[in-house]
């Protein structure tokens, strides 16, 4: 299931620069986080090809297979029933992704992920790229929550929160954001305590399609981010 469409990401540039990467270098467009959440997809695949036998760990902040499928998940549109423009099918397997994030279900999990991997595969517009590490995954949150205040503007001023397919960007993009820190399963486990809240605060606004909320989370988690 592993794709060689590997584009070379950002983080390992910086490396072989020696020189480091601020989140401004990452690809936060539409486009670019359907390749980073194909590159999270891919990532999880080449886990469970080593670990087949894996079980969900649903302890808080203890399964980084439940991070990475939860946050591609989220970066495709399922935590919003839509935003993304993705294939029917990717968005079918997404949201499939969310119910067993929140069911446990290794099954579940396993078909989904091989769907989004083969559909990120299939289609020539998407090239998985970004760093997927834990660290890298926290840099790209950031990325996301920064490129929000930075360029959309607070809700219900500049853009009004709603749930499926005309979800906007910026909506999608800060509940990705709060996915990656650990928003859905307790904290990443490179998230600092404070990024962790603020990613639950996150989810549970888009639970509840609470804008208020929506936007302290944002505040909260650009806050953590600058403080990282």
């Amino acid at each position: 299931m592993t794709s060689n469409r590997f584009a070379l990401s950002s983080a390992v540039i910086c490396v072989l620069l020696l020189s480091a990467c601020s989140s401004s270098s990452l690809d936060v467009s539409a486009q670019g986080q359907v390749n980073y959440a194909c590159a999270l997809a891919e990532s999880a695949s080449e886990m469970l090809e080593e670990d087949p036998d894996w079980v969900p760990d649903p302890a808080p902040g203890s399964d980084p297979m439940l991070d990475l499928l939860a946050s591609s998940a989220a970066l495709l549109g399922a935590f919003t029933a839509g935003g993304q423009d993705v294939s029917q099918e990717l968005q079918d397997a997404a949201r499939d992704t969310v119910s067993g994030v929140f069911q446990v279900d290794s099954t579940v999990l396993a078909d989904s992920l091989e769907v989004i991997v083969q559909e990120c595969d299939a289609d020539s517009g998407i090239e998985p790229s970004g760093d997927v590490s834990d660290k890298g995954r926290i840099s790209y949150a950031c990325a996301l929550i920064a490129d929000v205040k930075e360029n959309d503007g607070p809700v219900d001023e500049q853009w009004q929160m709603k749930i499926g397919p005309d979800t906007p960007e910026a909506q999608v993009k800060a509940i990705s954001a709060g996915i990656l820190v650990g928003g859905a399963t307790g904290g990443a486990q490179e998230a600092s305590s404070e990024m962790a809240d603020a990613g639950g605060r996150l989810y549970q606004a888009i639970s509840r399609v609470d804008a208020k909320m929506l936007q302290e989370g944002i505040d909260d988690l650009n806050s953590a981010c600058d403080a990282h």
